[in-house]
């Protein structure tokens, strides 16, 4: 056992190298005697508490990470960027339809021809829930002339 405010190298605990070993002493130091204090085992701490804390840390490190990584990246607000995009109608129904867009369902309507199933619009304008679409091809020639 080390004589009380000896050190277990023989150099003062707190500063006394360049590196910074000495603080790394001190924590070690604190650490043993906390250990102790608490009366647990080495093996107890070695085996759950040490693990436990790392984790803790980690995640707190990773927490702190990810906020501030929400907080730098702009997000997309409003609507305005709908326009001009080209989407895939998946059901339509008249003048009225229906397109995945950009991860949700949306409403479309078209203010010229019918819409029809898997046929590509661009989109004109967002009116509350619904897209104004317009279609990318030409009316479609009709069955009786043909």
């Amino acid at each position: 056992m080390i004589a009380s405010g000896a050190h277990p190298r023989g150099t003062a605990a707190a500063g006394s190298d360049a590196n910074g070993s000495g603080l790394l002493d001190t924590l070690g130091s604190a650490l043993s005697s906390l250990v102790e204090a608490l009366g647990l085992g080495w093996d107890l701490f070695l085996d759950l508490i040490l693990p436990t804390l790392i984790v803790a840390v980690g995640g707190a490190f990773l927490s702190v990470w990810l906020w501030r990584r929400s907080r730098r990246t702009s997000s997309s607000i409003g609507t305005d960027h709908f326009t001009g995009q080209i989407v895939t109608v998946k059901s339509a129904e008249g003048t009225h339809g229906q397109a995945f867009v950009e991860g949700s369902w949306w409403s479309l309507h078209s203010n010229g021809r019918p819409l029809r199933n898997e046929e590509r619009v661009r989109v004109r304008a967002v009116d509350g829930l619904f897209l104004i679409v317009e279609p990318l091809t030409a009316e479609p020639p009709n069955e009786e002339e043909t």
